[in-house]
């Protein structure tokens, strides 16, 4: 039995090999349970939580600024 891999050209395998990687890496982005989507759902709860503070405190400048006077 022949291998079809085998009988294509160097350049060819690296194409092919190419492609199999970039198939690979987008799913390891794209799937809802691997370890890089997980990532990145956590950081965009950081950056949401982070922006949710940032206005609470902007808010409560106002009170600093009383209390000094």
């Amino acid at each position: 039995m022949a291998n079809p891999l085998r009988d294509m050209s160097v350049i060819m395998q690296g194409l092919v090999a190419a492609a199999i990687a970039v198939v690979l890496v987008l799913l390891g982005i794209y799937l809802p349970f691997s370890p890089v989507a997980q990532e990145k759902d956590q950081v965009d709860k950081a950056i949401l939580q982070k922006a949710s503070l940032t206005q609470e405190v902007q808010q409560l400048q106002v009170y600093k600024q009383r209390y000094g006077e």
